[in-house]
């Protein structure tokens, strides 16, 4: 779980915010349904901005959350294009206090993201651009870090997931 959904949050830091912080820890790591880690949150707490990360296998439909707070406002998304509705919110804070201005977009559309990732891979290709490896050697560092993490500490599992009694 961490290598598939882990690998996908961490991108989406470096490409919406620039940065690829290394010192994430484990802050819960479950094994609720599975014998397996399906429900993980991990957290930067000396990156800037602060990062907490949750995922899980236990969702029966797929779903986003995107919750950035900063002192002016904040910004959220709930689930993509791909899953169903998408939508963001945008809310600005009212000094001394109040309720906040608010703007809210909720798209239903197909995925628009295949079309647009393919044309630029071909693009890439016919340019015969050079690729950089950093950012996945970035993220294999610390998908590494946190799986060394989760082998030294025991998960919380359900019992009745144990198969040998």
């Amino acid at each position: 779980m961490l290598s598939d959904l882990g690998s996908h949050l961490l991108d989406t830091l470096n490409f919406w915010f620039g940065i690829q912080p290394e010192n994430f820890f484990v802050v819960a790591n479950n094994s609720f349904e599975n014998r397996s880690p399906d429900h993980m949150i991990v957290a930067n707490n000396t990156s800037i901005p602060k990062i907490e990360l949750e995922m899980t296998l236990l969702s029966w439909r797929n779903h986003f959350v995107c919750d950035i707070f900063a002192e002016k406002g904040s910004a959220h998304i709930s689930s993509l294009c791909k899953w169903g509705p998408s939508q963001f919110i945008h809310r600005v804070r009212q000094l001394p206090s109040g309720i906040p201005h608010e703007e809210a977009v909720t798209l239903v559309q197909p995925d628009p993201t295949w079309k647009l990732e393919y044309s630029h891979f071909k693009k890439l290709c016919q340019e015969s651009v050079q690729t950089n490896l950093c950012i996945d050697i970035w993220l294999s560092r610390v998908l590494k870090k946190l799986e060394a993490n989760i082998t030294r500490e025991k998960i919380c599992y359900n019992p009745s997931l144990d198969l040998q009694g």
